[in-house]
């Protein structure tokens, strides 16, 4: 698992889960075998390097190692430190089987998940359409839903990704998280949280 260490372009912060233009420039894909919960030992892809902090923050892409490193951490993917009993987690609305599922907003400390929707744009603009989520999550109040990667063909496509899928069979990616115990927050439930702790 790669070492982490918080993130920051210029005055911006940055989660390290984000990837990096060096690192996107430079990926090698490859596989790892990874605990994934009940499901055990999974073969998931990797980035196969880990540079963060080189080039510029690129805040849609993931590090997929990163972002198995601080869910099997318990890190807040904004500050690295361990999270509280109360986490929040930031989401779109996506689902599965009707529970919320989680894939880039991962666990943060209140705080950072304050300092992170301040200094996205992103996640301004979905509050403002209506479709932020965000999720008070008690500790190991997820279960891991990682997703099965398919061969892909056209545009976006990495033959290197296809090739181990071919090599390999069934890889996976993420893991998505599926929230089990939460509750749903309003932004000033967030705000209120940072006043009142």
């Amino acid at each position: 698992m790669p070492d982490l260490a918080p993130q920051r372009y210029g005055a911006l912060p940055v989660p390290v889960t984000a990837a990096w233009s060096v690192e996107q420039d430079e990926r090698e894909p490859r596989v790892v075998r990874w605990r994934c919960g009940a499901r055990g030992e999974l073969r998931f892809t990797s980035d196969g390097v880990n540079r963060p902090g080189e080039g510029k923050p690129l805040f849609t892409i993931l590090h997929a190692d990163r972002c198995r490193a601080v869910i099997e951490r318990g890190l807040c993917q904004m500050c690295v430190r361990p999270l509280p009993h109360c986490r929040i987690c930031m989401t779109s609305g996506a689902t599965l089987q009707g529970l919320p599922l989680v894939s880039d907003g991962l666990p943060m400390c209140p705080a950072c998940a304050m300092t992170a929707y301040r200094a996205c744009i992103g996640l301004q603009r979905n509050e403002a359409a209506g479709r932020l989520r965000i999720y008070a999550v008690e500790a190991d109040g997820w279960v891991l839903s990682p997703k099965v990667l398919g061969i892909v063909s056209g545009p976006g496509a990495d033959e290197r990704v296809n090739a181990l899928i071919r090599k390999h069979g069934k890889l996976y990616a993420g893991p998505d998280l599926q929230l089990r115990r939460f509750r749903r927050l309003a932004l000033a439930d967030l705000e209120g949280m940072l006043v009142d702790g």
